[in-house]
């Protein structure tokens, strides 16, 4: 009788597939970036054969996800109410820059293009990320933005490029009453192309107001 109950037991456990051709994992949806360079992706595991661990079988299942084929999860969460699995696929977007703005004329001979820097990973430092992050800007490559400017809210990158565009120059003061440099530095001012702020060129104003005084004394 022993024999029969054996012989049938074995017959059932032959009969009763495999993890790997029972449970399947569901939709894979893509989550958050987990490293520079890699992005959680994450689904749940069904059709886990009657009184099989869950933990087990999600550490039994392969899966391919982007081309990439991983023989089990990087992670395995239980909910309680469902097993999820948990991959770290490589993806080039972790982190990447937004739409680049043209921000105009910042200083004389250079433009300013600028950047938020998006789905910097969980836990890492935004300065390091920006730091580390290439971009190409109006045709030319940067293997890191010119500043990284935290606001708080958001980590921008600032890019500078040359730009003949943004060139300034001095009025000509032939003929015309320099009364001190403040006429100079207003002079310079009108013939910048970019319309620029007063504070971005009051350094380079003060150059050309000893120019102005040494015509002003005749010189």
């Amino acid at each position: 009788m022993t024999r029969y109950v054996m012989v049938a037991l074995f017959a059932f456990v032959l009969a009763v597939p495999g993890v790997s051709e029972a449970a399947n994992w569901g939709s894979f949806k893509a989550d958050h970036c987990t490293g520079i360079g890699y992005r959680q992706y994450s689904a749940i595991l069904w059709n886990i054969p009657w009184g099989y661990s869950w933990e087990r079988a999600c550490a039994e299942t392969s899966a391919t996800i982007n081309g990439h084929y991983f023989s089990r999860p990087t992670r395995c969460v239980n909910t309680g109410t469902n097993m999820w699995g948990e991959f770290d696929v490589p993806d080039d977007s972790c982190p990447h820059w937004g739409d680049i703005s043209n921000d105009g004329c910042y200083s004389d001979g250079v433009r300013r293009y600028s950047s938020i820097l998006w789905d910097i990973p969980w836990g890492y430092s935004w300065e390091t990320a920006c730091a580390s992050e290439p971009a190409t800007v109006a045709g030319q490559y940067f293997s890191s933005p010119t500043a990284c400017v935290n606001t708080g809210t958001n980590m921008w990158g600032e890019f500078y490029l040359s730009d003949s565009n943004c060139a300034c120059g001095v009025v000509p003061v032939t003929n015309q009453v320099c009364s001190d440099s403040q006429w100079c530095r207003t002079a310079y001012y009108s013939t910048c192309i970019g319309e620029p702020t007063p504070d971005q060129y009051s350094c380079r104003a003060e150059e050309y107001a000893g120019e102005c005084n040494d015509r002003m004394n005749g010189n």
